[in-house]
């Protein structure tokens, strides 16, 4: 590496200012790479900024650390053994830059950049080292990574349905950090003009947003979508229902002490909202949320929102889906897909009230069950497929077809099969945190326990191949033998050919690997055509039938 110095520490000059990163290297492999850690891209969105867009951050004087961690947004942990906690800062709008190498010369070819954005339902999540250190990129070839942080919860998506507050705050964070990414990232080795946004759950919806906004065009030139688009009803929030929304708003207010919210202007609800205490202000999101999901199937009031109709600075400037319909979206090459068995993530949610198992009833029993009632202790398979179709494999369908309705661009598709031998996704629903922990502790002497439980292959499964989580050990110890590692190597180097030219198997490199593999893209709606990813990686074909049954219940949805 050309600018290693005695110490580590590496300074770069932006027209902005001064940052100093580290020199590192891989745990396993020793690969050498530089990082810049928590920079700022926002103005700390605090006081009378709370709730509203972000601004620049601009320039700083001398030189600021870059090697402190990136601070968490604010989140509510959940209630696991009794406790539950509101962890993480206002001030929360940096990213973290990771380069192979500086200085960059004149003549030098510019390194492809992968953003990454994370997922949550956007309730949780962050870019910090200790889920998504992107060890795994690292090694697989020449790439400058771009981990961001955006708001969460009603700080990042709150609406109060008017000009004041029209949500999608934290869809304008991640714009506000692509502009800059944009701007700057030529300074650490990549090239703003191969640009691939990647994403994950909400992160992945996220993206299929920014497909479909004007205001994102040109920021970005490829996307890989992982486990959800904005089709997917867990992550959209319908505000055509002035009731609807009017309900959660007061009910919010409430929950945050203001009760006499209907008598005020907007200006004054907003003041008295940011003027709530940050523990208050995110329990009583929790209330609302709670409330809501009890009678609504994975339905999450702090999501993006169609804010055409309270602002004309709006993010989005009619539906989704009608921007794809009529072709006016930005258009590149797409990889996505979702795990075998995504649904495993969702069942308590999709079980979890009387509403949703009428829903379930209703609409899924016949196909999925091949019984005209569903019970909860009859076909477990079967109800971890049907949710995992109706949130993800359904959703990425028709997301697919009202793509190809308004263009020819390339759309790749995977599942991951990969099972992985030591501890994987499925584990963390399936056992207590005590049976987590004996099972890794007793895997380390070579005793497996517990494998009879795993219900499948499960939500976040694939991310164990692209990151390894400095503090986490469900992603500091998934891939544990050589199998593991293979499928590891097979799925980054899929992800660094496709940042690379848009097509996943196009490189020499993969071909050492894969042979003479060949993923073929789909290039009309009714061509359905995925790669299996695994150890042995394979094209195969969606089932007709299953397709066509969602197709259906898709077009019913939205028709």
């Amino acid at each position: 590496m050309s600018c290693l110095s005695s110490k580590n520490k590496i300074t770069l000059s932006l027209c902005i200012g001064k940052l100093e990163g580290r020199a590192r290297e891989t745990s396993n492999k020793k690969v050498e790479f530089i990082s810049f850690t928590k920079i700022p891209y926002g103005i700390p969105p605090l006081g009378d900024r709370r709730f509203l867009r972000p601004e620049r951050f601009g320039s700083w004087e001398g030189t600021r650390d870059a090697s402190s961690p990136c601070p968490k947004p604010v989140q509510f942990i959940p209630n696991y053994g009794g406790i539950s906690s509101v962890i993480g800062e206002e001030d929360c709008l940096y990213l973290n830059v990771y380069t192979p190498d500086l200085p960059v010369t004149e003549n030098q070819k510019k390194f492809p950049v992968i953003v990454w954005i994370y997922g949550g339902n956007y309730l949780w999540g962050d870019a910090s080292e200790r889920f998504y250190f992107p060890k795994y990129l690292i090694e697989s070839g020449s790439v400058v990574i771009v981990t961001l942080n955006y708001r969460l919860g009603p700080l990042g998506f709150l609406t109060l349905g008017n000009e004041t507050v029209p949500g999608n705050m934290g869809l304008w964070d991640q714009r506000l950090a692509m502009e800059w990414i944009r701007t700057h990232i030529g300074n650490f080795g990549g090239d703003a003009d191969e640009i691939t946004l990647m994403g994950h759950d909400a992160g992945s919806v996220c993206i299929t947003n920014h497909m479909v906004s004007k205001s994102s065009a040109g920021l970005f030139h490829k996307a890989i979508c992982m486990s959800g688009t904005f089709v997917s009803e867990k992550f959209s929030f319908d505000v055509s229902d002035p009731a609807s929304l009017n309900s959660i708003k007061e009910e919010f207010a409430k929950e945050c002490g203001i009760n006499n919210q209907s008598d005020l202007s907007d200006e004054d609800l907003l003041v008295k909202l940011q003027s709530v205490s940050l523990s208050q202000l995110i329990e009583a999101s929790n209330k609302v949320r709670q409330k809501l999901s009890s009678s609504s199937f994975l339905i999450n009031p702090w999501a993006p929102v169609m804010d055409s109709k309270f602002t004309d600075k709006s993010f989005f400037s009619e539906s989704q889906l009608e921007t794809i319909k009529t072709g006016e979206f930005n258009k590149m090459p797409i990889l996505m897909g979702t795990s075998r068995h995504s649904g495993i993530a969702l069942i308590s949610e999709a079980i979890g009230s009387e509403d949703n198992k009428d829903r379930l009833r209703r609409d899924w029993t016949k196909f999925y069950f091949d019984q005209e009632e569903f019970t909860e202790d009859g076909g477990f398979d079967q109800l971890i497929n049907a949710v995992g179709d109706a949130v993800f494999l359904g959703a990425n369908d028709y997301f697919i077809k009202a793509v190809h309705g308004g263009s020819a661009q390339p759309i790749y598709l995977y599942n991951f099969d990969h099972m992985y031998s030591n501890i994987s996704g499925g584990d963390v629903f399936s056992l207590s945190t005590i049976q987590l922990i004996l099972k890794l502790f007793l895997s380390k002497i070579g005793i497996k326990m517990f494998n009879d439980k795993r219900p499948g292959i499960s939500h976040w499964d694939e991310l164990f191949c692209i990151f390894s989580g400095n503090d986490s050990f469900l992603f500091k110890h998934s891939i544990s033998n050589q199998v593991d590692q293979k499928v590891a190597n097979i799925f980054t180097s899929f992800i660094i050919n496709f940042a690379s030219s848009g097509n996943p198997t196009s490189s020499s490199g993969i071909n050492e690997i894969l042979g003479d593999l060949e993923w073929e893209f789909t290039k009309k709606e009714n061509d359905k055509k995925f790669l299996s990813v695994s150890s042995s990686p394979e094209m195969q074909e969606f089932d007709s039938e299953q397709i066509n049954f969602l197709k259906d219940a898709f077009k019913k949805r939205y028709s």
